[in-house]
C-alpha cells in the first residue's frame, strides 16, 4: 500500500506519471494492491520510493522507476546518504525490462529485494552492478 496518497503533491505526482505512460498506473495500481506500505518520494524524478519505515534516518532504501526510451523500463536500487544535504547515492544496480514484457512477478521480485534490504542471495535477474547511463535524480 502507498501510505502518503493523502499528501497533495504525491497525488500530483502519480498524476503527472500516469500521464505520461501507462506503465506507471500499473505500478501505481499494484503498489497500492500490496500488503506492505511504501512511500513516495514526489520531488525526485520518475516512480521513487521506500519502505514506510519510523527509522527515517536509518532506513535508506529505495528504488526508483523510469522510462528508459519509449519501450524499456528502467529500475534502480540505492541508498540515500546519511548526509541530508547530499545528493550522493549507494548504488545496489540497475535493470532494464522491455515494456511488453514485465510481470507482477518480476515486481514482487523487485519490492522483496528492496524490502529485504539487497542482500545478494535475492538479487534479481538481469541486476548490473555497473551502470551504462545517468540515473535521473
Amino acid at each position: 500500500m502507498i501510505v502518503n496518497l493523502d499528501e497533495e503533491r504525491v497525488r500530483q505526482k502519480i498524476a503527472l506519471l500516469e500521464s505520461a505512460h501507462p506503465i506507471f498506473a500499473w505500478l501505481i495500481e499494484k503498489l497500492s494492491e500490496h500488503p506492505l506500505s511504501f512511500k513516495i518520494n514526489p520531488e525526485l524524478y520518475g516512480l521513487d520510493l521506500s519502505p514506510d519505515s519510523s527509522e527515517e534516518r536509518t532506513d535508506r532504501r529505495a528504488v526508483k522507476f523510469f522510462l528508459h526510451g519509449k519501450e524499456r523500463l528502467a529500475v534502480f536500487f540505492y541508498k540515500r546518504s546519511l548526509m541530508p544535504y547530499s545528493r550522493n547515492r549507494f548504488a545496489y544496480g540497475s535493470l532494464y525490462r522491455h515494456l511488453a514484457e514485465l510481470s507482477e512477478a518480476d515486481l514482487n521480485v523487485w519490492l522483496d529485494y528492496l524490502l529485504s534490504g539487497f542482500p545478494v542471495d535475492r538479487k534479481p535477474t538481469g541486476l548490473r552492478r555497473s551502470l551504462y547511463l545517468d540515473i535521473p535524480e
